[in-house]
C-alpha cells in the first residue's frame, strides 16, 4: 500500500473485469506436396486465389495436399501450410547471356547467330567533302558498334552517333574485315543516300565477348519454375541502360526497366532490383564483372531443370525433425507442434496414411493439447478393410496399432471432385472436404455442434464417392468399437458426412467429435484468460476473480448449448495448505456437455378407437 505524506486526493485503478475472450475455432496445420512455395516454412493462407499464388494450382501428379487445402479453403479462412520437397528437388534456373569487355575470337557471317559489339579507336570520321548532305565536321564515335549475325552469311547493326548519324556495317563484303589487324569497313551515312564508294571508313576494333553475366534462378524448387521465361532488351545505348521482362506460362508478369550495366551499382543493377522483390526469380552474379551490355532476345528463353521430386518423397519427410541441423530449425509435421508458436485447432497430412505419420499427427495433437487431427485412410478400401486398417488387423496385423486417440476423427472414403485448372475429375482424400464441414459449423453455429448430417455436413464440391455403403456396413463402420466415420451419398441430398466418433474407442464423452471441440474450445479460452493471474498472490481474492471470469463464460457456453450446466469451484477446498506452499493453485471445473442426437426413435403407437390418449401416454 502506498504511504501519503501530504494531504490530497489520490487515485488507484483496481481492474476487475478480467474475462474469457473469443477465440477462433477452425485454424487448421496442414503438411504436404506443392507445385512451387517456400519449403518447410509457415505460410498463413486465407483464401483460393492466396492459396494458387504461393503454392501453385492443385496437380495430381505431385499431390493431393493442394485439392485438400482448397476444398478447405471455400469454408475456411485460416491456414498454416508447411510445404515439403523431395531430396533431389532443384529451382528452375537459367544464365543471362549479356557481352563483356573481354577479346573473343568469334566469327560473324557464319549463320549462328552470334552477336558481338565492336568498340572502335578511332575518334573522328573522316567524310567526303562536297557529297549532298554530308557534313564535313569530324564526328566522334564514343559508342560501341553492335553487330550482329543475320544467319543468312551476312551482318547487320546499327548505331546512332553525333549528328543523327548512323554507323552500319556493310552486309555484302565481308571481306572487308579483318579479324587479325582488327581492320573494319564500315558504311557512315547521314541521311541522305551515298554515292557508291564514298563515305566509307576504315578503323580499329577491339571485339567484346558474349558470356553468361548473371544466372536467373526460382524463388523455390519445384516444376512450376520451368513455365518462367525471360527477355532483355537494350533501352538506353548511350546511357547504357537495359530492360528484363519475366513472363510466366507465356503472360508477363514482372517488369524491370533502367536496369545499369554495373554490376556494382547498388541501386539499379540487376541483383538489387529483383533479389527480394521478384515473386518468381533472384539474380546472381557469375564471376567478376565492372560492366556489359546485354545481349538482346526478343523470344522470351525458358528456365529450366525446375523440380519438386515429389515421387521420392516419404513419410519421414511429412514428418519432419524436431531440429534440423542443417536448417536450424524444426521440419515437417514438428514446425506445427508447438501450441505457443503456432495457434492451430486442427492438423493433418492430407493423403498420407501411412502408420507413422498417422500416429505422429495424434502424438502432436496429442501433446499439444489444444488440437486434434483429421486423419485420411489409404484410397480404394472397402467397409472391411477400412475397418481393419484403422484396428491395425487383416493386412495390416503386426504393420501398425489400432489408432486409439480422442484427439483425432477418421473419415470413409475418398471424394471425386472436377479440377478445372487442369480439366480433369480427380479422387482426393476425405480430409480437405470435412476441414471445411468443420469449417462451416463453426461459422454457422459453433464448434460444439456435430459437423455431420443434413444441416452441417453436406460435401458441397464432392461430386461422386469411392463406395456406396450398405446399411450393414454403416454398422460395421460406426459400431462395435469402431470409429470409422462415413461419407454417404443420398439421392436428393447429396454427399453428406454420416458420422462423428473420435479415434477414442473407451466409451465416454470424449467418443464424440462435437465434445471434444467443446473440450478443446473451453480449454484454450479459459487458460488464455486465467494465465493473467499466474503470479498473483494465492490467496482468496485470486481465487475469486478466477470465479469471476470463467463463471460468465460457461454461463454463455450454457446458454449457446454447449453445455447442460457446470459448477466452478476455486476455494479453500481446492487450495489447501500443502498446495499453496507447492505456489499453486487449483481449481475445479464440472460440465455436463450437451450431447448429439445420432439416433433418433419414433414410436407410432396404434390404439383402438374409443382410446383416450391421457392414459396411454407415457
Amino acid at each position: 500500500m502506498s504511504v501519503y505524506v501530504s494531504p490530497g486526493v489520490y487515485v488507484r485503478e483496481v481492474d476487475l473485469s478480467l474475462y474469457v475472450p473469443a477465440l477462433s475455432t477452425t485454424i487448421v496445420g496442414m503438411v504436404g506436396r506443392s507445385t512451387k512455395g517456400p519449403t518447410n516454412e509457415k505460410t498463413y493462407i486465407t483464401n483460393q486465389q492466396q492459396f494458387a499464388e504461393v503454392f501453385g494450382p492443385p496437380d495430381s501428379t505431385v499431390g493431393f495436399e493442394a485439392y485438400a487445402a482448397l476444398q478447405y479453403l471455400r469454408r475456411g479462412r485460416q491456414l498454416w501450410f508447411v510445404r515439403v520437397v523431395g531430396p533431389a528437388a532443384e529451382e528452375a534456373s537459367g544464365n543471362l547471356v549479356a557481352v563483356v569487355d573481354e577479346v573473343a575470337d568469334e566469327s560473324l557471317g557464319d549463320g549462328d547467330g552470334s552477336t558481338l559489339i565492336f568498340d572502335f579507336t578511332l575518334a573522328t570520321v573522316p567524310v567526303k567533302p562536297g557529297t549532298l548532305g554530308v557534313t564535313t565536321t569530324p564526328t566522334t564515335i564514343a559508342e560501341p558498334v553492335l553487330i550482329s549475325d543475320d544467319g543468312a552469311g551476312g551482318f547487320d547493326s546499327g548505331v546512332a552517333v553525333t549528328g543523327g548519324a548512323v554507323v552500319a556495317a556493310v552486309d555484302t563484303a565481308l571481306s572487308t574485315i579483318n579479324y587479325s589487324t582488327g581492320a573494319i569497313h564500315l558504311v557512315f551515312n547521314t541521311g541522305e543516300a551515298p554515292e557508291t564508294g564514298t563515305d566509307n571508313i576504315t578503323g580499329t576494333y577491339t571485339p567484346l565477348t558474349t558470356t553468361d553475366t548473371y544466372t536467373l534462378t526460382a524463388v523455390t524448387e519445384g516444376e512450376w519454375g520451368n513455365s518462367i521465361s525471360y527477355t532483355l532488351s537494350v533501352t538506353d545505348a548511350v546511357n547504357k541502360t537495359y530492360k528484363l521482362m519475366i513472363y510466366y506460362e507465356g503472360s508477363a508478369v514482372e517488369r524491370y526497366e533502367n536496369l545499369v550495366d554495373d554490376p556494382t551499382d547498388g541501386v539499379n543493377d540487376l541483383e538489387t532490383r529483383v533479389n527480394g522483390v521478384s515473386d518468381y526469380v533472384t539474380a546472381e552474379q557469375l564471376g567478376t564483372l565492372t560492366s556489359f551490355v546485354p545481349n538482346e532476345n526478343t523470344t522470351p528463353i525458358y528456365l529450366a531443370g525446375g523440380d519438386s521430386d515429389a515421387g521420392n518423397i516419404e513419410a519421414a519427410d511429412i514428418i519432419g525433425l524436431e531440429w534440423d541441423a542443417t536448417l536450424q530449425q524444426p521440419t515437417g509435421l514438428h514446425l506445427l507442434a508447438s501450441p505457443s508458436a503456432t495457434d492451430l485447432n486442427l492438423l493433418c497430412a492430407p493423403g498420407w496414411s501411412e502408420a507413422s505419420v498417422v500416429t505422429e499427427l495424434i502424438a502432436i495433437c496429442e501433446a499439444r493439447g489444444d488440437c486434434m487431427a483429421i486423419i485420411d485412410p489409404p484410397s480404394d478400401l472397402r467397409p472391411s478393410e477400412v475397418v481393419d486398417w484403422h484396428n491395425g488387423q487383416g493386412t495390416w496385423e503386426g504393420v501398425h496399432a489400432a489408432f486409439n486417440s480422442s484427439y483425432a476423427a477418421l473419415y470413409w472414403p475418398w471424394v471425386k471432385v472436377y479440377d478445372a485448372h487442369n480439366r480433369q475429375y480427380v479422387w482426393t482424400p476425405p480430409s480437405g472436404h470435412i476441414l471445411a464441414v468443420y469449417a462451416y459449423t463453426d461459422q454457422s453455429t459453433e464448434s460444439w455442434f456435430a459437423p455431420a448430417g443434413m444441416n452441417r455436413g453436406h460435401v458441397i464440391s464432392g461430386v461422386d464417392i469411392a463406395y456406396d455403403p450398405t446399411r450393414g456396413e454403416m454398422d460395421l463402420l460406426y459400431g462395435d468399437g469402431n470409429a470409422v466415420n462415413p461419407i454417404e451419398r443420398f439421392t436428393q441430398d447429396g454427399i453428406v458426412v454420416w458420422g462423428q466418433r473420435t479415434l477414442q474407442r473407451k466409451p465416454s464423452a470424449l467418443d464424440r467429435v462435437n465434445v471434444r471441440r467443446l473440450m478443446l474450445y473451453l480449454q484454450k479460452a479459459i487458460s488464455t484468460a486465467v494465465r493473467y493471474l499466474v503470479f498473483e498472490p494465492n490467496d482468496d481474492k485470486t481465487w475469486k476473480l478466477f470465479g469471476h471470469a470463467v463463471t460468465p463464460f460457461l454461463n454463455d457456453v450454457r446458454q449457446r448449448r454447449g453445455l447442460y450446466d457446470f459448477r466452478v469451484k476455486c476455494d479453500e477446498t481446492t487450495n489447501t495448505p500443502d498446495v499453496i506452499d507447492r505456489n499453486e493453485m487449483r481449481a475445479q471445473i464440472f460440465l455436463k456437455p450437451v450431447k448429439s442426437a445420432e439416433f433418433i426413435q419414433v414410436d407410432l403407437v396404434i390404439t383402438t378407437t374409443g382410446t383416450n390418449f391421457d392414459e396411454v401416454l407415457y
